[in-house]
């Protein structure tokens, strides 16, 4: 497989820039930004806009992100991703209180500002993104709906520094650290960062028309992502010279979050028009070459193509290459057996011509969770290189490939490219997009507050048909208080913190600690124990030697981990007591009985009690 894994790359990982196409309004018309009236064409109206305050619990609190909604109220309106980026969380709840279902991606801006955009009271079940998958701008993350403290259907939308829940309004003392300097007015920060496309634009704003005219003729944005940071040059049009000085390009480095696909666009003044460089080429051109690659390749002649080394120019005949020529007099080939080599350009006659023709047919036979088996028809006797999210993943004669590492519910981008046996005619099928289904399999768990116990939660794997081995590395945390990995099915949490709600999941391990996948993720509520009051389980009988009696019974107060106890005492005859102790059992709402004796009282002086006092 011709991956990043193959080149020995040091893989970073990395967050993903501002997408040089702006930004866009997360609900409604994206493109319209939202206000007090519907006359902003939206669709959309401010229900309650940033720093608003309200009186809650008599207490006046500032809001700290912006409420959208219909004018009717309705739910079900998409909700779009603001930015490309990675989705930091996602809360799935049908729950009356908090965020309710909630996704929260992590940006970056250009200047490598770290942000996150908040939705939240998002309809259950809609959510169409999970916990580290990316996400491009404009994307739908879910839609309008009002689980979580929410009276109406309407969008609460956050933009903030901090990756954490936060507590919709300041003050709160579950927020106690928490501070609206955290928090950017969501609409004006979209506003501010909503600028003009960066594609074929230096920083001066003059466009570069071959840098363009590669870009549409690949594909687009539906292809390259968006403009992206790579070398120091910014996200616009750049000259990039090599570490000695000696020479310079003129390139835009891409990125496609979706794909996790880097590439950049380079002029070539030779040919007068840009080509594109990615998948391994790049990695090769930028890593490899350690900071020469203006230098030692400069600008590509071609974007790159398949071909048969029918001559054997390149090891033995009839070998499937992908090709690409470079203004220096290199070319850089690959094919699965050998990798990428760096030769010089071969004088065979041999010309890859500008763009491709689409007139390949394709198609899938199969498509399961983890295979999709791809067919094709070429109109010659040729040789085909396989293409998956634009890396090439494998080369044949035939007109299939059985590709068994495509995960569930992930949707990928295949296409052929494809070469006469005479090398006359170079072909590319058009992009076929396949998404896998979800795994049958399931990793579940079930969390609940163990009866009769205030501060313990009981953990069991109910259903595991995904990582049937699984429990014996199985790692369960639960944020906020322990974690175990132990040889087991069930676990159980102790001594936790009570008023405040946990949450529990499992992530399934190899032996050696990298994680399989996650279980689902159950949340408890661990209530403060309850103030007590049993009925009287004890009344000290009338006794000459006795000369009081309980004319109320007993009360016990359970005070977290304090029983105190009270009663009303009455005297028979004038006594003098200069101390006073008590014995017997308690019985607490379970029927569990309790024996229980109370140190002596001291009184001094001693209480002096007449008949009918108490």
């Amino acid at each position: 497989m011709f991956t990043k894994r193959s080149f020995g790359l040091v893989i970073l990982f990395v967050l993903f820039c501002s997408s040089g196409f702006g930004m866009v309004y997360p609900i409604g018309d994206m493109a319209v930004k939202p206000t007090t009236s519907f006359d902003s064409g939206n669709g959309y109206v401010i229900t309650q806009g940033f720093l608003a305050t309200r009186v809650m619990d008599g207490v006046e609190k500032t809001h700290l992100g912006v409420d959208l909604a219909t004018y009717n109220n309705a739910s079900g309106g998409d909700v779009y991703a603001i930015d490309a980026g990675i989705v930091a969380d996602v809360q799935y709840s049908q729950a009356t209180t908090g965020w309710g279902t909630m996704v929260r991606i992590r940006h970056q801006l250009p200047d490598g500002t770290v942000y996150y955009s908040q939705s939240a009271h998002l309809l259950y079940g809609s959510v169409t993104v999970s916990k580290d998958s990316t996400v491009v701008i404009g994307q739908v993350i879910g839609q309008v709906g009002s689980t979580g403290y929410s009276t109406n259907p309407h969008l609460d939308f956050e933009v903030k520094r901090l990756d954490n829940d936060g507590c919709g309004y300041l003050p709160d003392s579950d927020c106690s650290n928490d501070s609206v300097d955290n928090y950017y007015d969501p609409l004006d920060f979209i506003e501010a960062h909503n600028q003009p496309s960066t594609v074929a634009r230096y920083s001066n704003g003059a466009l570069n028309q071959p840098i363009l005219d590669c870009f549409n003729r690949n594909g687009g944005a539906d292809h390259f992502g968006q403009p992206f940071n790579n070398n120091g040059g910014g996200v616009y049009v750049h000259d990039w010279y090599s570490l000695d000085g000696s020479n310079f390009v003129t390139i835009q480095d891409f990125y496609h979050p979706g794909y996790d696909f880097y590439s950049a666009i380079i002029e070539s003044s030779a040919m007068s028009a840009a080509f594109e460089l990615k998948a391994g080429f790049r990695w090769y051109y930028m890593d490899q070459l350690a900071g020469y690659g203006p230098s030692t390749l400069n600008a590509p002649l071609c974007d790159e193509r398949a071909f048969v080394d029918s001559n054997g120019l390149f090891g033995p005949a009839n070998q499937i290459y992908v090709r690409q020529d470079f203004q220096t007099g290199k070319t850089l080939i690959w094919n699965l057996a050998t990798g990428i080599q760096m030769v010089d350009t071969p004088s065979d006659g041999f010309h890859i011509a500008l763009g491709g023709q689409e007139s390949i047919d394709i198609w899938t036979s199969s498509v399961s969770y983890n295979q999709v088996i791809l067919n094709w028809l070429l109109p010659f006797a040729g040789s085909s290189v396989v293409y998956r999210n634009d890396w090439p993943i494998h080369t044949t004669t035939d007109q299939l490939l059985t590709d068994n590492t495509a995960l569930s519910n992930t949707t990928y981008r295949y296409y052929v490219q494809a070469t006469s046996s005479d090398n006359g005619v170079v072909m590319r099928s058009p992009v076929l997009e396949v998404t896998t289904p979800a795994n049958p399999n399931r990793y579940t768990i079930t969390a609940q507050l163990r009866s009769g116990d205030y501060d313990t939660v009981d953990v069991e794997i109910v259903e595991n048909t995904l990582y049937p081995y699984a429990p014996f590395h199985c790692f369960v945390r639960n944020d906020g208080a322990e974690s175990y990995k132990v040889a087991a099915t069930s676990w159980s949490f102790s001594g936790l913190q009570t008023g405040v709600s946990h949450t529990f999941y499992c992530e399934a391990l190899t032996a050696s600690d990298l994680v399989l996948g996650r279980s689902n993720v159950v949340t408890v509520f661990v209530p403060v124990p309850p103030t007590v009051t049993p009925t009287p389980t004890w009344t000290p009988r009338p006794d000459p030697n006795v000369p009081f009696k309980i004319v109320d019974g007993m009360h016990l107060t359970v005070i977290g981990d304090i029983f105190r106890v009270s009663f009303t005492a009455e005297a028979y005859q004038t006594v003098t007591l200069d101390r006073f102790s008590a014995k017997g059992y308690i019985q607490d709402p379970w029927g569990d009985q309790y024996s229980r004796s109370w140190p002596a009282v001291q009184f001094s002086p001693p209480l002096v009690m007449n008949p009918g006092d108490r």
